[in-house]
């Protein structure tokens, strides 16, 4: 009788023991998923738009300690979105993306910068 209730015990123990160290690392991943997502910082820096070469290029700094991956999404006054997708920007620097695009005078845009943690930065621009 002593032999199955320490038999019992002892599973009982090493299965609570081993689901909590399991529910400890997932906190510890979603804590340091979370604090990368704090420290990201970015901001749209200026925005050029190059008619010749039919390109908007959008300088982004990053001045935070993690480097992100962002996506770029230009809405024109009228007419399609126009993206261009996972675009790295190291830590604590400043990157230059070009967007092919064609776009008239006059043209009203609306920029966003989206980063693959859910932050964003916003920027607007119209074309000369």
């Amino acid at each position: 009788m002593t032999a199955v209730v320490l038999a019992t015990g002892c599973s009982v123990w090493f299965y609570a023991r081993s689901a909590a160290t399991v529910m400890t690392d997932d906190y510890v991943d979603e804590s340091m998923a979370l604090k990368e997502e704090i420290l990201e910082r970015f901001t749209v820096e200026r925005v050029f738009y190059d008619s010749g070469e039919g390109e908007l290029d959008v300088w982004i700094s990053n001045y935070g300690t993690v480097e992100t991956t962002v996506a770029i999404y230009v809405t024109p006054s009228e007419g399609e979105v126009v993206s261009d997708l996972d675009n790295l920007v190291g830590a604590e620097s400043l990157n230059v993306v070009g967007v092919p695009c064609t776009f008239p005078s006059g043209t009203a845009l609306s920029i966003k910068v989206h980063s693959l943690r859910g932050n964003n930065a916003y920027y607007t621009y119209t074309i000369p």
